[in-house]
């Protein structure tokens, strides 16, 4: 609910760049680990939290950016064919 509200509050756009770098970041990280054979569990929890909150934040962004490009007859079929992907 809360990064619900950061992604009305703040510019739409700017959201999800952040949340979108943010999700590279957590896939190179996971790269690293595993090129490297880093062993403690410690750290691939801290990896996936991050990933976590990134697509939490990533998902309410993308209904509304969606909702707002396209017009009310259209969303039906544009939502079914974001959710399908």
């Amino acid at each position: 609910m809360i990064l619900c509200r950061l992604s009305d509050k703040y510019c739409k756009r700017k959201i999800l760049t952040l949340v979108l770098l943010g999700l590279i970041l957590t896939y190179i990280m996971i790269f690293f680990g595993g090129r490297f054979e880093i062993k403690p569990l410690v750290y691939y929890y801290f990896v996936f939290i991050l990933n976590g909150l990134a697509k939490s934040l990533m998902f309410p962004s993308m209904i509304s950016i969606l909702a707002d490009w396209f017009t009310r007859k259209n969303r039906g079929l544009i939502f079914g064919l974001f959710m399908s992907g």
